[in-house]
């Protein structure tokens, strides 16, 4: 799963000296002479990447793609992204987490061993919290459980959500979504 942002940085005539930008590309310190960097006209940025994280896709898939999910690059609007990032934010402040040991079986080989008792922690009232941004089942797509690692998937998205959206180059940024599977 992945967000490109794109910047527009071809200086057209009718841009302003404040709306200009000047562009350059080295490679080991020199100018790449046969590049006229006068003639590029946009960049291209990896800004998120995401790994099964199911409940985060089927949120773009339905809100941006027409629940259509197609593996295509799609735009994403700045309310969009701020709407995401305010859902992101309900569910930091209201998750509550629980501990909770559970046995988990491992073969080592072909023998089971004796099961280990392992921490695991959930959202104990995930009832609520899968109202704003529900985990969905997709063929190898990660877990729908209602824990400490949908938790890390909405924080992580919320941070940079907040960067992006406090960045000073915000509203001259278009941004894309796609996945891939």
């Amino acid at each position: 799963m992945y967000m490109r942002k794109k910047l527009d940085v071809k200086n057209w005539d009718f841009k302003g000296p404040s709306e200009r930008h000047k562009v350059t590309v080295t490679k080991n310190g020199q100018s790449i002479k046969w590049l006229d960097c006068d003639k590029i006209e946009e960049l291209t940025i990896d800004a998120m990447y995401w790994r099964k994280a199911n409940a985060i896709h089927s949120w773009f898939v339905n809100n941006v793609q027409d629940w259509v999910d197609e593996c295509e690059e799609h735009y994403v609007s700045h309310e969009q992204l701020k709407r995401l990032m305010n859902i992101c934010k309900t569910i930091l402040d209201k998750a509550v987490l629980k501990e909770w040991m559970i046995k988990n079986w491992y073969s080592i080989t072909a023998k089971w061993k004796e099961p280990i008792m392992q921490e695991w922690k959930f959202i104990e009232n995930s009832e609520e919290i899968c109202k704003y941004l529900p985990t969905e089942s997709w063929f190898f797509f990660g877990s729908t459980d209602y824990d400490e690692y949908y938790l890390q998937d909405v924080r992580e998205t919320y941070e940079w959500l907040e960067k992006e959206i406090n960045s000073p180059l915000f509203e001259e940024l278009r941004f894309y979504y796609q996945s891939s599977w």
